[in-house]
C-alpha cells in the first residue's frame, strides 16, 4: 500500500488542496495540428487553453472515440459500453507519432480530478505518458464532428451565423475532412447541427438542405434561413 504524503503548514497543520486545482501538460504536436486548434479557438471566440481541453475532455468521452483508441490498448482492459478491449503489447502502439512534420508545444490545464481519471487513465491503457495521451486525444478528438459539433454549440462566443459564415470555418472544415479516421464528412453532420441550433434559438422558419454548401469549396449560404 503506498500513502500520499502530507503536506504541512508553517503552523504543523495539515495543508489542504484546492478543489480546483489545475494540472498542467505540455503535450507536442505538430504545428499544423496547433494551428487548426488556434484556428477553431478563432472560430469560437474562445482561449486556445480551452479549446484544447474541451477537444480532450469530450473526445475521451466519445464512444467511437474509446473504440478506435480500444484497438491500440498495451495494458489493462478498457470498456466501452459492453465491448471489452483487452490490452497486448502485439497490438499496434501510439507512442510515437509516425509523421515527420515540425513540431510546437501547446499549454493546457486540466481539473486534477479529470486529469487523473481519464489522461492519467488513457495513459496507462496505451502505455504512453500523460502528455503523449494529450496529444492522441487532440490529434483524434478534433477529427470527430460530434466533439466539434459540441464545442462550437455549448462553447462558442459567437452566434451560429457568425459561425458558419466565418472565413476560417472554410478551412477549418476542409481540415476535417482530409484523412479522417472516423470515416464521415462533416457536411451533412452540421447541417442537423446547424438546425438543431436554429431551432433552439428559434431563428428560422424555413427546413435546411444540402444545397447550403457547396461541396467544391465550402461556401456556405445560409441568408434564407431567417
Amino acid at each position: 500500500m503506498f500513502f500520499k504524503k502530507k503536506k504541512i503548514n508553517s503552523d504543523g497543520n495539515e495543508r489542504k488542496e484546492r478543489s480546483d486545482k489545475k494540472v498542467h501538460v505540455g503535450p507536442t504536436v505538430s504545428i499544423n495540428l496547433k494551428s487548426e486548434i488556434e484556428r477553431l479557438a478563432y472560430i469560437a471566440d474562445q482561449p486556445v487553453k480551452s479549446i484544447a481541453e474541451f477537444i480532450c475532455y469530450y473526445g475521451i468521452r466519445h464512444a467511437d472515440m474509446s473504440r478506435f483508441l480500444g484497438d491500440y490498448v498495451q495494458k489493462g482492459i478498457l470498456r466501452v459500453n459492453s465491448t471489452l478491449y483487452i490490452g497486448s503489447d502485439v497490438k499496434p502502439s501510439l507512442s510515437e507519432r509516425t509523421d515527420s512534420d515540425p513540431t510546437d508545444r501547446i499549454s493546457i490545464r486540466f481539473p486534477q480530478e479529470e486529469y487523473e481519471k481519464y489522461i492519467s487513465m488513457l495513459a496507462y491503457h496505451l502505455d504512453v505518458s500523460p502528455t503523449r495521451a494529450t496529444a492522441i486525444l487532440l490529434e483524434y478528438g478534433i477529427k470527430h464532428h460530434e466533439v466539434i459539433e459540441t464545442i462550437l454549440a455549448r462553447h462558442s462566443n459567437r452566434n451560429i451565423d457568425e459561425v458558419m459564415n466565418h472565413e476560417e470555418m472554410k478551412k477549418f472544415m476542409k481540415y476535417i475532412n482530409r484523412n479522417n479516421p472516423f470515416k464521415s464528412s462533416w457536411n451533412e453532420n452540421l447541417l442537423q447541427f446547424i438546425h438543431t441550433t436554429k431551432q433552439t434559438t428559434k431563428r428560422i422558419r424555413k427546413k435546411i438542405t444540402d444545397k447550403m454548401i457547396d461541396k467544391e469549396t465550402y461556401k456556405w449560404d445560409l441568408n434564407d434561413l431567417d
